[in-house]
């Protein structure tokens, strides 16, 4: 607590470098001795650090959502989708990884909402490249298929 609030008196470009510093510490040590605490304060800083493409890449595998470090992850990809100026792949990202994690705690409703935010998103700013539309409709699918809307799902 201490050696945090030393940092933060001493400037946001020093504090930054000890945290990218710590990060690589932990990188390395989780390699040596893996333990669910260091993944956890490994994701945090990887959030406080801007590092959000590690988070979306975290936020869509389901390893880390069985590992249970959704919690670390999910307050960093609020901001990441929120943000309009961020990079519309990244927030596209972000919606996926809140969707992945609506649908496996059956929570249709909110995924529904996010994947029509994932529609307008692909609409009005990206191209709709491929990849693109193949994790939507992949959602879309999805989502139906648990709704029970079979029709829905394969159209």
């Amino acid at each position: 607590m201490y050696g945090l609030a030393d940092l933060a008196g001493r400037g946001v470009a020093v504090e930054s470098k000890a945290k990218a510093a710590l990060r690589e510490v932990i990188i390395v040590s989780l390699r040596e001795d893996w333990s669910i605490a260091k993944l956890g304060l490994l994701t945090c800083l990887f959030g406080q650090l801007g590092n959000s493409k590690i988070l979306v890449e975290f936020a869509t595998g389901e390893l880390f959502h069985e590992i249970g470090v959704w919690s670390e992850i999910e307050p960093f990809l609020v901001e990441i989708a929120a943000n309009l100026h961020a990079d519309p792949k990244m927030r596209l990202w972000a919606l996926d990884g809140f969707v992945f994690n609506n649908l496996r705690e059956g929570a249709v409703e909110p995924a529904r909402s996010r994947i029509d935010e994932m529609l307008t998103l692909v609409e009005q700013r990206m191209p709709a490249t491929s990849t693109h539309m193949r994790v939507f409709h992949y959602n879309w699918a999805l989502a139906h298929f648990k709704l029970g809307d079979n029709t829905s799902a394969v159209a």
